[in-house]
């Protein structure tokens, strides 16, 4: 049967066409409906026979949860999307989500006060802005710097703020946008908590929007109360939230009103302290579960009967519990340990590769000389129990494990035995062993484990066991191996900088093979990088120092290479001079030689001419002697005039070479009269008879004395000589001397350089004089290829003389040496710190490992937690005494029929155990777990009701309190089955439970009009393991409600933990800090306050039929408060 199906004798429709979750509250109640398998299908047939769409509205005001929100709605469409292709029906739900201050843009508390906003709200939307108002002398802005940061967790349990938020909308006219509802909309359920700030401070003002929009709809509210150990804040909302639904409920006739009917809940029992956050650890989650049962019901109910009440016990109070066989958790169990296994596994098999690469990562380590093994060991303490706990956590893993002997695993119980007969030496004994006999144990052990075998593999998860028992030893043996190694790890290879952290480096690796890498042992790294890095830095600092004095060095160099610059420039003419004057004589010194040998060699002729005897002259002819003398002249005279090309108009080379080449010229005419003259005269003097006769001999005779004359008058003309001297005494010439020219050209070059170097070496520069400094132009002379070359090696050479002198090369090259070995030492450091970061690498390559091995580890232990928590409360199970659900466990063999049955589900299991013994026991133990979750929910804090225990005697006959009708439902899948009719919920069931409710609710089971006060109805829909029961009482008053006043009927006003005693607890701190807590009509500029009223006067009011009275009735307990007032004077009005 579809229970949601549209009745035919219904008033109202049985669905809603929209459900609206305002608040915190509100928004999980409808994820929760829409998490559930089973109310996604109802909800799906439904709008498939109604042919109509069921939209889905959530309205919050929390940012920081939208985010949350949006991930939730997107898996609860996919849900949706799936089933509906599952069951081959139109998907027509639709579902809004909306955040207020995303929507209006609010992005602090002044949004909600600013001065436009306040003009455009006073233009019609409001008379009063009980936020700030001049106008009134309001002002209560002080209460809004709780949003200093923002609405990111909503308004925080402030009504007002939300109402604000509300109005805002309506003033700039875009509530129409924010709050959508297309189509027809004519029955709307509203679901809010109370205690909060936007579903109770939204339900009335929302409503009415409703209304005025949608004049032909039908609201139902269902407001959740909050827990009793909930804040102040949150029972003061509630109190007042609960006087505005009785205020409104009282006025106006029912068609008028806001809302159809009121429903109210409480999540009291369960205790739940709410935070501000609404996925946080204070979520409702138990009352998540009901609601769906209590929504659904409601429903149902109204198309049973009319759930008003009178016209002051208006209010309809719901609870419901459930009963869950606990066949998904045992389920569960077995998926958990499933997962745990798997676990295990994948931890095993993360440490082998863990453990593989760290030796890959020590012999490395090895191999490129980053750490040396050292032959002497000893092993620390903690180590060696780390190794003993492994082989404990073996036994205890494997052997030991409760978890899989109560799953009846085979594996332990083989182990166990092959290791009793083959291991010889007792367990107890592991705590003393040292690390050799562990080793030894080990391979007992690893004997033993090969000589095991499964015979009765539970699953093939059970025989894989026995193979990872052998790999867990490896992993052990392996461990202990490494321990062994870790302990002998030393960095002397990289230096006695880094040789003093070998023991805590160590103890990094010694972690390392334990799998247990603490941030603290990782900080050696950290330490011998700072301690690199402090060696860097004060290498790097002294280099720095050194080159700042270099740079300070170079800076004066540059100072004085302009000094030299300038002086070079002002020497200039000087140092050309000079190195003209020096390379044209070294140019011209080769020719210059050959000149002093040609000039040699006339001196010698001209010698050898003036020592001749005659006879020896008178053998050549003087026309042939002439030639040879001017032959040797004009040889001279060439060198000369090469020479004097060469060097141009230098005075020093050309005046010399003229003056030799004339002196040359007129020696060699003395010479070659002299040749004449003993020539003519031998002739004359030997001449023949013939050479007599004929006068020959008297010409040359004649000849002899002209010669004689002519050399007497070249003498007279010669002159003084100075560089070839012709020696004569009497007018006889005695012998030619030359003076060596190049000697002679040489030393005028000297002095001339020296005169030259003399003006240069007075300069002075830095009052250094040149002369002072170690310079020969000379040398730099001869060593330069041409005059720049010569002027630059002049300049760098007084630069470096001036730097020597000064001091400065020196320093300078004792920098250098200082730099480049600290440059060294930087450079050593830096590559000491890559190999140690290369090892930090490795490290963290290997911790990565870890954490995922301990991750894996921590999941495989959370798995097992899990398992065994649970398994602890099946063998030890108590229920709980303030829940909503009582978990129970099914027969062992009800868990076998499950695992074979497809879709299996409660009704299902039981017609499959028709006629046996276990059916019987099972419903018998069924029934008895009703029995006991209805007296549950029959008591105050379940039910949210007190049962008044006084009666009104002066009316005869005496008055009592009395529900207008309980409305009972159980709902099971396959509630209408043959069996479980037969065997649960038949007619004796039906009638004990109409008694125990009346006499657990001290109510008459009839109705003046004779209908049954108590009702009870099967619903054949739930949860496939459920059976839910949800109690719906009608024409409940205020004082009625569990915790608004009181939590007993004796103690009306006085319980100092109610709602009504925490509204006047925040009332005492002042109504401007708390005016937030107020809401109805603010925008008129007042709100209610209810005042407590007697038990006596309030079974009379809900006895009385008449509206008009209790109106009048109602007055003197209920009370206007103004805010304008307030906010001048403090006063209230009535």
């Amino acid at each position: 049967m579809n229970i949601l199906a549209v009745q035919p004798n219904a008033t109202v429709k049985t669905f809603p066409d929209v459900i609206i979750g305002v608040g915190g509250a509100g928004k999980l109640l409808i994820f929760s409906m829409l998490q559930k398998e089973w109310f996604i299908r109802e909800l799906l047939k439904y709008t498939k026979e109604s042919n109509e769409r069921v939209t889905f509205v959530i309205v919050d005001t929390a940012r920081a949860e939208l985010s949350k929100d949006r991930e939730a709605l997107k898996e609860i469409e996919k849900k949706i999307d799936k089933i509906a292709k599952e069951m081959k029906v139109p998907k027509n739900v639709h579902i809004v989500l909306k955040c207020l201050i995303e929507d209006l843009h609010i992005t602090n508390p002044y949004n909600l006060y600013d001065l436009d906003l306040l003009r455009k709200v006073k233009e019609g939307v409001a008379r009063v802005w009980w936020l700030y108002d001049n106008e009134f002398g309001i002002d209560y802005t002080e209460g809004l710097k709780i949003y200093t940061s923002g609405f990111d967790f909503g308004t925080l349990r402030r009504r007002a703020v939300t109402k604000a938020m509300l109005y805002k909308a309506i003033a700039e006219g875009i509530v129409a946008d924010i709050f959508q509802l297309r189509g027809k909309v004519s029955n709307v359920a509203m679901i809010v908590g109370l205690g909060g700030g936007t579903g109770s401070g939204l339900f009335i003002d929302l409503a009415k929007y409703l209304k005025d929009s949608k004049r032909d709809a039908n609201i139902t509210l269902f407001g959740i109360l909050p827990s009793l150990k909930e804040d102040e804040v949150a029972k003061a909302n509630a109190f007042v939230a609960v006087s505005e639904l009785e205020y409104l409920m009282l006025h106006g006739e029912h068609e008028e009103r806001l809302f159809s009917n009121v429903v109210l809940a409480t999540i009291a029992p369960t205790e739940v302290q709410t935070t501000p956050n609404a996925w946080g650890p204070g979520r409702p989650v138990e009352f998540e579960e009901i609601f769906p049962y209590i929504f659904l019901n409601i429903y149902i109910a109204g198309n049973k009967g009319d759930l008003r009440g009178t016209p002051y016990g208006s209010f309809v109070l719901a609870t419901a519990g459930i009963l869950t066989y606990d066949i998904q958790g045992i389920l569960q169990n077995q998926e958990l340990l499933n997962t745990a296994l798997a676990y295990l596994k994948t931890r095993i098999h993360k440490e082998r590769e863990i453990r593989e690469q760290f030796d890959g990562f020590l012999s490395t380590l090895q191999s490129e000389g980053l750490i040396e093994l050292k032959d002497e060991i000893n092993i620390f303490k903690p180590y060696l129990e780390i190794a003993r706990n492994r082989i404990a956590e073996f036994f205890k893993t494997f052997i030991d494990n409760r978890i899989l002997r109560i799953f009846q695993y085979d594996t332990p119980i083989q182990l166990e035995k092959a290791i009793s007969k083959h291991v010889l030496t007792p367990r107890d004994q592991i705590s003393t062993m040292n690390l050799n006999q562990l080793e030894e144990y080990l391979s007992s052990l690893e004997a033993a484990i090969l000589k095991t075998e499964v015979t009765a593999p539970k699953n093939e998860t059970d025989k894989e066991l026995l193979e990872l028992a052998k790999l867990e030893l490896q992993n052990i043996r392996q461990m202990i191996y490494q321990i062994k190694k870790a302990h002998m790890v030393t960095l002397e290879p990289l230096g006695p900088e880094l040789s003093q952290f070998t023991a805590d480096f160590g103890g990094l690796i010694r972690d390392l093979v334990t799998l247990e890498v603490s941030p603290q042992s990782l900080k050696v790294l950290l330490t011998i990088k700072e301690y690199l890095d402090d060696l860097i830095n004060k290498n790097e600092a002294s280099l720095r120092k050194l080159r700042r004095e270099f740079d300070e060095l170079q800076e004066i160099k540059r100072q004085y290479t302009s000094q030299v610059a300038r002086l070079i420039s002002e020497i200039s003419p000087s140092l050309t001079e000079y190195y003209t004057i020096f390379d044209v004589f070294n140019r011209v010194l080769p020719v210059l030689k050959e000149l002093n040998s040609k000039i040699e060699h006339f001196v010698q002729v001209s010698n050898d001419i003036i020592v001749a005897e005659e006879e020896d002259i008178a053998e050549g002819t003087p026309e042939a002697f002439e030639s040879e003398i001017n032959s040797i002249v004009e040889e001279i005279k060439q060198r000369a005039e090469s020479i004097i090309r060469q060097v141009g108009d230098n005075p020093l080379f050309s005046e010399i070479l003229k003056d030799l080449v004339r002196e040359v010229e007129k020696i060699s005419e003395i010479i070659i009269e002299i040749y004449n003259q003993k020539y003519w005269c031998y002739k004359s003097r030997h001449a023949s008879f013939v050479e007599k006769i004929t006068g020959k001999a008297r010409v040359y005779k004649d000849e002899c004395e002209n010669a004689e004359d002519r050399i007497s008058n070249l003498l007279n003309n010669l002159g003084f000589p100075q560089y070839i001297m012709l020696h004569s005494n009497m007018g006889i010439v005695e012998g030619v001397e030359a003076i060596n020219i190049v000697s002679t050209i040489g030393e005028i070059v000297s002095k001339e350089l020296s005169r030259i170097g003399t003006n240069i070496e007075v300069k002075t520069l830095d009052n250094i004089r040149l002369g002072d400094l170690d310079i020969s132009l000379e040398d730099i002379a001869k060593k330069s290829r041409d005059y720049n070359e010569f002027l630059h090696s002049v300049e760098e050479t007084i630069l470096r003389e001036l730097l020597a002198y000064k001091g400065i090369s020196t320093r300078e090259h004792e920098l250098k040496s200082e730099i480049d070995k600290l440059s060294v030492n930087v450079q050593k450091l830096s590559q000491l710190k890559e190999k140690i970061a290369r090892i930090e690498n490795n490290i963290r390559d290997i911790r990565d490992l870890i954490d995922e091995y301990s991750e894996i580890k921590r999941n495989m232990k959370s798995q097992f937690d899990k398992l065994d928590k649970a398994l602890e409360e099946r063998e030890q199970f108590s229920r709980k005494s303030e829940t909503y659900k009582i978990i129970y466990d099914p027969d062992p063999t009800i868990v076998g029929v499950v695992q074979r049955m497809e879709g299996a589900n409660l009704a299902k299991v039981f017609s499959e155990l028709a006629g046996s013994n276990i059916l019987q026991k099972e419903a018998e133990k069924l029934r008895n777990y009703l029995e006991e979750l209805i007296s549950r929910l029959t008591s105050p804090p379940y039910s949210g009701i007190i049962v008044p225990s006084k009666e009104v005697v002066e009316i005869k006959p005496p008055v009592r309190w009395e529900v207008n009708r309980v409305y009972t439902f159980i709902n099971t899948v396959g509630v209408n089955s043959e069996v479980l009719r037969e065997k649960i919920f038949n007619k004796n069931f039906q009638e004990e439970l109409s008694r125990k409710l009346s006499r657990d609710l001290d109510i008459s089971p009839m109705t003046g009009a004779g209908m049954p006060r108590v009702a009870v109805d099967y619903q054949d829909i739930s949860g496939p393991w459920d059976i839910a029961v949800t109690l719906i009482f009608t024409g409940v008053f205020l004082e009625d409600i569990y915790g608004v006043f009181s939590r007993t009927s004796a103690s009306i006003g006085s319980d100092p933990i109610s709602y009504y005693a925490s509204y006047l607890n925040k009332k005492k701190e002042g109504l401007n800090s708390e005016i937030f807590h107020h809401v109805y009509k603010l925008e008129d500029g007042w709100y209610i306050e209810r005042k407590p009223i007697k038990i006596e006067d309030a079974i009379l009011l809900a006895k009385e039929t008449n509206i008009e009275k209790v109106r009048e009735e109602m007055k003197e307990y209920v009370e206007k408060v103004s805010i304008i007032q307030e906010g001048r004077e403090g006063g209230t009005e009535q």
